[in-house]
């Protein structure tokens, strides 16, 4: 059996099996790297498969001392920068989540615009306290809109999850804002 190393020379000169090999040698290990960053199979597989294109542009790069580690450098970084892309992402949505759509009777009665800033800032509040996949479900099912079928798809697990997550969201949020709202 080749060394990593020696499959990287064979590669480097022209053999395009030895590129083969050691896709097969490490697709595993680089999937269960991503996966256990982003916590997402499907976003893992991706990101699998960047690491790969990263991997065939930089390997004549390559100093031919520790592919191993090397390979999963990459496939750490190119997983945690889509994980802070992920957080971006949520952050701006939850940053647009718009507890003003609490339609006020008089748009320019500052005394009221004031009291609906103070409902958006408590509910945010509320909403960061509630436990990640909860209070990604309830944002994506009342802010987005999107439908309990998609959001399970999405995050991987069960529909009845997804609605017993939003049950609880719902309640804690409740609690929480007894009232306050």
């Amino acid at each position: 059996m080749l060394s990593d190393i020696e499959l990287v020379e064979l590669f480097l000169a022209g053999n395009k099996d030895a590129f083969k090999t050691l896709h097969s040698r490490y697709y595993d290990k680089i999937w269960f790297c991503c996966c256990g960053i982003v916590k997402n199979k499907s976003v893992a597989d991706d990101l699998t498969q960047d690491t790969f294109m990263q991997i065939l542009c930089n390997l004549k790069n390559f100093r031919k001392d520790n592919f191993r580690g090397w390979v999963l450098r990459i496939a750490s970084n190119i997983a945690i920068n889509e994980l802070k892309r992920i957080r971006r992402i949520e952050k701006k949505s939850r940053s647009q989540l718009n507890p003003n759509d609490i339609q006020s009777t008089t748009k320019n009665d500052p005394l009221e615009i004031l009291e609906n800033k103070e409902k958006e800032c408590l509910l945010l509040n509320a909403l960061e306290e509630l436990p990640e996949l909860t209070r990604k479900c309830v944002i994506e099912r009342y802010c987005h809109g999107i439908s309990c079928t998609d959001i399970a798809e999405t995050h991987q697990i069960g529909e009845w999850k997804v609605r017993h997550r939003l049950h609880n969201g719902l309640q804690f949020l409740r609690k929480k804002l007894e009232g306050l709202i």
